[in-house]
């Protein structure tokens, strides 16, 4: 895939609420550091998957965006997020701002 305009939507549409939930929930981790790490991973996660197609041709391509920045998080920190964070951070990135006028 292209880390194109999509990449950078979900970075934008995701970033503060992620970010934000893992600093709430894993007071421990350098947000700093944490926070360059994912992003350049995030990056790395598109860059590397093979396309599917446009968009406008197939509604997978989005969801595809949003795995590869959770996966980013999830990878970037080193097995601080267990089974319960993680259904945590899909919720609140689920139910983010930008989600939500999504939906309606």
């Amino acid at each position: 895939m292209k880390y194109g305009m999509i990449g950078r939507f979900i970075k934008i549409a995701f970033a503060k609420t992620a970010f934000d939930y893992i600093e709430k929930e894993i007071p421990e981790v350098d947000m700093t550091s944490y926070k360059s790490r994912v992003l350049k991973e995030y990056r790395a996660i598109v860059e590397r998957t093979p396309g599917i197609g446009k968009i406008k041709d197939n509604m997978f391509v989005m969801t595809m965006y949003a795995v590869a920045f959770l996966i980013a998080l999830y990878k970037e920190a080193d097995g601080m997020i267990n089974e319960e964070k993680l259904k945590g951070l899909i919720y609140a990135l689920s139910y983010c701002s930008l989600m939500v006028k999504a939906k309606q």
